[in-house]
């Protein structure tokens, strides 16, 4: 955790042990040129940026996923305290292997885990207070945001969707799993454009920066 997220983790007075976040960081990132676990949103990690809104959310734990060179990627890593590492040795086979790596690493006595991706450092920390919110009030639904009818990213996922993930073929994707699911899911409205969009590219990046500048909150 930086020096500010630990400070805000601190002073939070709403804690969640109950509900882990994973972080999906374990794919080659061919299209951006390099891994996007290691750059920088605005001139900060994408990874400490995400940590200190999920922190401020009240999360107590994240788990990272890497896969791709992950024993270098980890040395370059920012510090930051309470994150776990978490390798996929199978990332190639996709998303949905991370997840599942991710997911076992969870503790038993969770309730669900917000789901997070490593490419979406530009989120206000109120989104995941808010998906965070429903998932309290409804904790075996599964919860999605939606900005102006789209949905998007990060996603509570409930325990027990957690074990139907164990149990899905890698060759499945996320969003194939939440289709079988439709009548467990409940769309969170947020007033966050940033949900549906994620950096594939460089080009993403500086795009990104231009339309999220510093003052955001």
């Amino acid at each position: 955790m930086t020096n500010s997220g630990l400070q805000k983790y601190e002073q939070n007075k709403s804690i969640d042990h109950s509900i882990p976040a994973i972080i999906l960081a374990a794919g080659k990132s061919e299209r951006y040129g390099a891994p996007k676990v290691l750059q920088n949103f605005l001139g900060k990690p994408f990874l400490s940026r995400i940590a200190d809104a999920l922190y401020d959310a009240g999360i107590a734990q994240i788990y990272l996923v890497l896969g791709y060179r992950a024993a270098q990627v980890q040395t370059q890593l920012p510090s930051i305290d309470g994150l776990q590492i978490v390798v996929n040795e199978n990332y190639k086979s996709g998303q949905i292997s991370s997840l599942q790596a991710g997911i076992c690493a969870l503790p038993p006595q969770c309730t669900g885990t917000l789901l997070c991706l490593i490419d979406q450092p530009h989120l206000f920390a109120s989104t995941y207070v808010k998906l965070l919110a429903v998932a309290h009030a409804a904790p075996a639904m599964i919860a999605v945001p939606v900005y102006d009818c789209h949905r998007g990213h990060p996603l509570y996922l409930p325990a027990w969707f957690g074990a139907e993930i164990l149990r899905t073929p890698t060759t499945d994707s996320l969003r194939t799993v939440l289709a079988h699911y439709a009548e467990q899911i409940i769309t969170v409205t947020v007033a966050d454009p940033g949900i549906t969009v994620d950096i594939d590219t460089p080009a993403d990046l500086h795009r990104l920066e231009e339309l999220f500048p510093l003052n955001r909150k």
